[in-house]
């Protein structure tokens, strides 16, 4: 579908729960949400990235490389679209 970034944030905590019920925090320095609680993120306890990544992953986020996820909050903005296929 497509999305529309809704914030730009730097130097947060994302909140949740894991899929068995226990409460997580994690610390990200990038956050673009664009969907409710999901948004573009970096990553950086991640190894790899791609579409053949299913381990250490999100849960639901797209995570991104920090220097990559860097990139994209320089030139985000309220409003740009995100298509997630």
């Amino acid at each position: 579908g497509v999305y529309y970034v809704y914030s730009v944030e730097s130097s947060r905590y994302l909140c949740g729960y894991d899929p068995n019920g226990n409460p997580y925090q994690t610390y990200v320095d990038v956050w673009l949400p664009f969907n409710g609680d999901i948004g573009l993120h970096d990553a950086p306890w991640r190894a790899s990235f791609g579409t053949d990544t299913t381990y250490n992953g999100s849960y639901g986020c797209v995570n991104l490389p920090s220097w990559f996820a860097w990139e994209v909050y320089n030139r985000a903005y309220v409003g740009m679209p995100v298509t997630v296929e």
